[in-house]
């Protein structure tokens, strides 16, 4: 070790991290190592097994080199030619907006939104057959008392909510037109397409939608093309700021299309318009950098409004989990949080992308190999119907026309038929509960497709009391000392000295504690096994005569030498001792391996730990209503952990309903952690 480094200071005060002392750690704490972190100063990889300074409650990390020397940042801050001097920031506009920034031709051609008349009262456009007529006076739905519920106009140029001054049909059509989309330039020289010139285009009477280039919604009505390309931009994104500021970083970023590069608020690739400063390798996404509002509303914080928050973030919890997709959120990336409700939202979960905020004309018709007939675009009424179900009597049922995205991390299915949920049909649902049914089964409700009572798909209810019942208290891992129970006794009811086949010396009963056995045993002394079933000993077991370390229980003792069992019926399984007969076996039953006792068939290669082979045929278990049976079933997956078992599980055949062993019987009513 460097004689410097023996020396280093257990914390260093930085003023590049005024609030908190930087501690000297020798490795990055395993409870970081669930993402990448990178050097506040270098902006390299910060390397697991690699002194550093770390902030563990900012998430701050930085080199030992590059603390020691923060005087002298890596990446000047004023380095020439990477940014637009800072002079001229005020020029730009600053993000995040109280707002989503998704009208920029409003704003940024506010010198043309006037009321007075200073364009022509009747104009001939090329988009329209008829002459328009300019409107400066609130009528319609454009009046500002307007209800909530009563449809928007939109302009059929930009798709955005009317606002005056407008043109309108002089003949009476529907076609609404901003006096400022009008006057949009028929050909534009973009930037990030520099190559060709962008021709303005009006696709509403086109058959297909087109897909933006810039934020890949779709579109039908105004768009700049270049049709050598195929590159589309719609009007919105055609007429972005060039340069804008960003309150996540100090530098100006710019606009650019850059696929290679990750977003640095949610990590994501972006191939559409990007914001970016090049010199600190900095970008962020369109939805990131400008329609991510400096706050928003949400249900499951009802009456306030959640700040959209950059890290570090002060009084928070160790880790952040999103309430929505509950996925680990990175410390490092902003996210929208509630310090009163304690909730966190990631940017993309709670301000979900419209990708069809672009699409505006209901007449376009579409053609689906689902459907014989041509489809026509029309929009959603944001109200949706609900119904009240007996079977989940806290919570109506929501109809909705397909699986929310926010539910295609998993499977779900309909808890009536038991079927997958598809993600493009229509169902009802309890977002809440994650109930989900389909349209048929639920108005069926009274009737469910899987009688109670049905005969031939479970054994007899009145039975069930007879059966062992999951989940335990304790992990049930030691099934033949629960079914021998009339066999551990301390009585003397066996022979006092037996010879066993497995031992070559005399046994010995023992009924009374002896060794590691003794109830006043310490926790970390080693607890004596018995040689079969590789459980701990209980009475009565045996011991050697002769003083070898062998000790088998009574009942294991006991243990048949030739058993039929149910999971393997096309032979017998005989009990052998593996460790004598020089082999290790892999159970069929749990997978665990084992080198002692076991039931085999030969022919087969099928082996059974003496555990598994003395497991409950039949249990009840809480997460179902009907006994489960005893089964080796590949073809259908744990209703527990969604994971296929090819050893054995409990399963209800008539419900389709299936448990492996581990989330079965293995899953306690509780744990300590």
């Amino acid at each position: 070790m460097h004689k410097t480094c023996a020396s280093l200071a257990p914390t260093i005060d930085l003023p590049h991290h005024p609030n908190h002392p930087l501690v000297l750690v020798y490795s990055l704490p395993d409870n970081f190592y669930n993402f990448r972190y990178y050097c506040e100063f270098c902006n390299k990889l910060i390397l697991k097994n690699g002194w550093l300074y770390h902030c563990a409650n900012c998430r701050y990390f930085a080199h030992i080199k590059c603390a020691l020397n923060a005087d002298q940042p890596s990446i000047p801050s004023n380095a020439p030619d990477t940014y637009t001097a800072e002079g001229r920031t005020n020029d730009f506009m600053q993000f995040p907006l109280s707002h989503a920034f998704t009208d920029p031709l409003k704003f940024l051609h506010s010198e043309k939104v006037s009321l007075d008349d200073d364009g022509a009262i009747e104009i001939s456009h090329w988009s329209h057959g008829h002459p328009l007529n300019l409107s400066v006076e609130p009528q319609g739905n454009n009046m500002p008392d307007i209800g909530c519920d009563d449809p928007i106009e939109a302009c059929n140029g930009c798709v955005r909510p009317l606002s005056l001054p407008y043109y309108i049909c002089k003949d009476g059509c529907s076609f609404t037109l901003h006096k400022y989309c009008a006057e949009l330039p028929l050909t534009l020289e973009h930037h990030l397409h520099p190559d060709h010139p962008l021709d303005l285009v009006d696709t509403s009477e086109d058959e297909y939608f087109y897909r933006c280039n810039g934020c890949f919604s779709q579109c039908n009505n105004f768009v700049y093309k270049c049709i050598t390309c195929k590159f589309y931009l719609d009007v919105n994104c055609g007429f972005l700021p060039n340069t804008i500021i960003h309150k996540s970083h100090k530098h100006p970023l710019t606009q650019v299309m850059d696929p290679k590069q990750r977003c640095k608020a949610c990590n994501r690739i972006y191939r559409g318009i990007s914001f970016a400063c090049k010199a600190c390798n900095f970008q962020l996404d369109m939805y990131c950098a400008i329609r991510s509002p400096q706050s928003l509303t949400h249900r499951y914080c009802k009456g306030h409004e959640i700040p959209l928050m950059y890290p570090p973030v002060e009084d928070h919890p160790e880790d952040f989990y999103c309430d929505i997709c509950e996925k680990e959120m990175h410390p490092k990336f902003p996210l929208y949080h509630c310090h009163k409700c304690k909730n966190s939202f990631h940017l993309h979960c709670i301000n979900r992308i419209d990708y069809y905020a672009n699409v505006g004309v209901e007449k376009t018709i579409i053609k689906s190999s689902h459907h014989k007939h041509p489809l026509m675009y029309v929009r959603r009424k944001t109200t949706s119907p609900t119904i009240d179900l007996p079977h989940h009597p806290n919570q109506p049922l929501v109809l909705v026309y397909s699986l929310p995205d926010n539910f295609y991390n998993f499977r779900y299915y309909c808890e009536f038929c038991n079927k997958l949920i598809l993600k493009h049909g229509w169902l009802y649902h309890c977002a809440n509960c994650r109930y989900f049914a389909h349209i048929k089964c639920a108005l069926n409700a009274e009737q469910p497709s899987i009688p109670s009572d049905s005969l031939g798909t479970s054994l007899n209810e009145t039975g069930v009391d007879d059966f062992l019942h999951f989940p335990m208290s304790d992990i049930f891992t030691d099934p033949l000392k629960l079914l021998h129970a009339d066999k551990i006794t301390l009585d003397d009811d066996g022979a006092k000295q037996i010879s066993h086949w497995s031992h070559q010396h005399p046994l010995i009963l023992n009924v009374e504690p002896q060794g590691n056995n003794m109830s006043n045993i310490g926790c970390r002394k080693p607890i004596e096994v018995c040689y079969g079933c590789i459980r701990p000993l209980s009475f009565p077991y045996y011991n050697c005569k002769r003083g070898c370390s062998f000790t088998i229980h009574k009942y294991c003792a006991k243990l048949p030498r030739t058993i039929q069992h149910q999971l393997h019926l096309d032979h017998s399984l005989d009990l052998l001792d593996s460790h004598a007969n020089g082999f290790n076996y892999k159970c069929n039953g749990c997978f665990s391996w084992g080198n002692t006792f076991v039931y085999r068939c030969e022919t087969c290669k099928f082996y059974l730990d003496v555990n598994c082979a003395n497991l409950p045929n039949t249990i009840k278990h809480k997460s179902h209503k009907h006994p489960l049976i005893q089964v080796i079933n590949r073809e259908s997956s744990c209703k527990a952990c969604y994971k296929t078992s090819t050893g054995i599980s409990f399963a209800c055949k008539s419900c389709n309903f299936q448990l492996d062993m581990f989330c079965a019987i293995r899953s306690p009513n509780f744990l300590t952690h």
